[in-house]
C-alpha cells in the first residue's frame, strides 16, 4: 500500500470520497469540513463501510501545526474568502519534508465559459452561485503563496473533461482545472 502509516489531512472533504480512496491505499486520514451536513454525510458513510477515517467540522486554524505527512486541498482554494491566510494555514499542517496537493481552477476566459457559465448555467452540473469566477487562482498566483510558505511547486497538470462521457482525464492544458503537487523545503 503505497499511503501505509502516512498521516493525511483532507481539508474541504465534503462526504469523504476522497478521503475513503486514501485510506483504501493505506493513509490514517483526517478529514475537515466547513459543512456540518458534508461531516454528517462522511461519518455516516464511514460506519457504514467500516471506515477508520476521522471526519471533524471545524476550520483549518483549529488543526494542530506540523501534524501531517500529507495534506490534500482539492476544489477548495476557489471557495475561501482570504486566500493568502488559508494557504498560510493549510501548509502549516504539513510536518517538515511533508506534501502539499492542490486542485482548483484557473482564472481564465476558458474557465468562466467552461467552469461557471457551462456547469452551473447551461448543463446544470453544479447549483447556480457555486462559483465566483474572480476567485479563481492562476497557477502562477498558487505557486507564488506556496513558495511564500516554504514549499516548491513540484508539477502542476491540468485536468480535462469529455462532457459526451461524463469522464475526467489528465491533460497538460491548465486553463480550466488544474492540480499541484508541492513539497515543503
Amino acid at each position: 500500500m503505497p499511503l501505509q502509516g502516512l498521516s493525511i489531512l483532507d481539508v474541504g472533504c465534503g462526504g469523504g470520497i476522497l478521503s475513503e480512496s486514501l485510506e483504501a491505499l493505506g493513509g490514517r486520514v483526517t478529514g475537515i469540513d466547513a459543512s456540518d451536513m458534508s461531516i454528517t454525510v462522511a461519518r455516516d458513510h464511514a460506519r457504514r463501510s467500516q471506515s477508520k477515517n476521522t471526519y471533524l467540522n471545524t476550520p483549518i486554524q483549529s488543526v494542530p501545526d506540523s501534524s501531517f505527512d500529507i495534506v490534500v486541498c482539492m476544489e477548495v482554494v476557489e471557495h475561501v474568502e482570504s486566500l493568502e491566510i488559508f494557504m498560510e494555514e493549510t501548509c502549516r499542517k504539513v510536518k517538515k519534508d511533508g506534501l502539499l496537493f492542490l486542485a482548483t481552477i484557473n482564472r481564465t476566459l476558458y474557465s468562466l465559459l467552461a467552469q461557471k457559465i457551462g456547469a452551473e448555467y447551461i448543463l446544470n452540473w453544479l447549483p447556480r452561485g457555486t462559483h465566483d469566477w474572480r476567485r479563481f487562482v492562476k497557477p502562477i498566483e498558487l505557486r507564488d503563496l506556496v513558495k511564500k510558505n516554504d514549499f516548491e511547486s513540484r508539477n502542476v497538470q491540468g485536468v480535462g473533461a469529455n462532457i459526451f462521457k461524463r469522464a475526467l482525464h489528465l491533460s497538460d492544458a491548465v486553463s480550466g482545472n488544474y492540480m499541484m503537487a508541492c513539497k515543503r523545503v
